[in-house]
This record gives C-alpha cells, structure tokens and sequence, in this order.
C-alpha cells in the first residue's frame, strides 16, 4: 500500500443514490496459527465501526466469505 492511507465516514444522501463511492477495507493476514495483535485488532475495529470493511485472513476463503456477505 501507499505510506499514507486512511479513510472517512460519509452519510449517503438521496441525491448521492447512483453514484460511486469508495470503500475502505483493511484485511490483515496471517497463517494458520498467527495472532493479530492488539494494535491490528484495535484497527480493524475502528475500520468496521466506520463503515469499511475489515477481514482477519488467514486464507483466501476467508475473504471471499466476507465479500458474499455484501
């Protein structure tokens, strides 16, 4: 990623209904015993809490499940 990046929390207006908007998301990897930790957990809370989208992976599956929710 780039070394700065960030995100931020905009209400949806009617007349924003048909337009394009970004979503940030944030998806931290790790293997099959790895830990986040409290920092990374901390972020990624932050990032659900304001309307991104926020994965802990520990496998491609992980991702796709998350998206088929959307």
């Amino acid at each position: 990623s780039s070394d700065l990046i960030g995100f931020r929390t905009i209400v949806v207006t009617p007349s924003m209904i048909g337009q394009h908007i970004a979503q940030f998301v944030a998806i931290e990897t790790k293997g099959p015993a790895g830990q986040a930790t409290e920092d990374q957990k901390n972020f990624l809370n932050i990032v659900a809490k304001s309307g991104g989208v926020s994965i802990l992976a520990r496998g491609i599956e992980d991702v796709e499940r998350e998206f088929e929710k959307s």
